[in-house]
């Protein structure tokens, strides 16, 4: 929600998936890799999802042509300084003609 934390602060981040069509996106699975760094740890999600180590897997269902779901991931600041990568990629049991924007990075950085 910010592009710079403070260390002890929480990081929003607010995963939207759209689908663009042709095609109705059948089983729609949002994976979250989560920061391997020590300077942020997951507190919590409002997507439903299931954490194993640090990944993050939210089942989205099924998503008709030109519908859009969102959902936020909570983390919070445990460094100083740096900066902090999380990645989302989504994936379905429909083939995607255009799946180069299924994958998105943002990378906040934290400073005093």
């Amino acid at each position: 929600d910010k592009p710079t934390y403070k260390p002890s602060k929480t990081i929003a981040y607010t995963v939207s998936v759209t689908n663009h069509g042709p095609s109705d996106a059948l089983a729609v699975i949002v994976t979250d890799n989560l920061p391997t760094i020590q300077q942020a740890s997951y507190l919590s999600d409002t997507g439903g999802c299931t954490l194993s180590g640090l990944i993050l897997t939210c089942n989205l269902g099924n998503m008709p042509v030109g519908t859009t779901k969102s959902f936020n991931i909570y983390e919070r600041v445990n460094g100083s300084k740096g900066s902090i990568p999380n990645t989302a990629s989504v994936s379905s049991s429909t083939t995607d003609p255009g799946p180069t924007s299924n994958t998105s990075t943002l990378v906040v950085t934290v400073g005093k």
